[in-house]
Parts: structure tokens; sequence; C-alpha cells
């Protein structure tokens, strides 16, 4: 099963977007964190078990400011989320 499905918006440009499932509850034994698309990496050192959760934890640590367009769930590599489990 893939996880995300790609759509073509009206601007031309590939967007991804996520199914509702795996939003919510996210895939067994993987992490989720926020990615800046700006910068091309991951920030705030969240790993969540859902994107849904990698959100909330967003809007914890930044407030209104994390509507922006620029932060979006992704999914950690095992190599991330040694790192953010080590406070790194």
């Amino acid at each position: 099963m893939r996880p995300v499905a790609w759509t073509q918006p009206k601007r031309g440009r590939r967007e991804q977007t996520m199914k509702r499932n795996i939003y919510y509850q996210g895939i067994p034994n993987k992490k989720w964190g926020i990615w800046n698309g700006q910068r091309g990496c991951f920030q705030f050192g969240i790993c969540e078990d859902t994107p849904m959760l990698a959100e909330a934890r967003l809007f914890q640590k930044i407030g209104g400011d994390a509507k922006k367009y620029k932060f979006e769930p992704r999914q950690l590599s095992a190599a991330a989320v040694l790192l953010e489990r080590a406070g790194a």
C-alpha cells in the first residue's frame, strides 16, 4: 500500500496529498516529523506516531505560525528517529 497519492493541482505543479486514514492513524512502525519546505530540513525535534499528532505538537511549540504553508508532516527515516530520540 502506498502512503501517498499524487494529485494534479490547477497551477500545473505536482502536489502531494495524504490519505485520510494515514493522516489520523499513521503507518505501523513509522514516525513523523515536521519538514520545512523552504529550508529543506526537519525542524523542532518533533517525532510522533501520526502526521496529525506531529502537526498538533507543532502548534503547541510555535502557535499560530504553524499554519504557514512551508511546514508539512513527513515520515522520518530510521536514522532521523534515532537522532530525535537522542535529543540531537
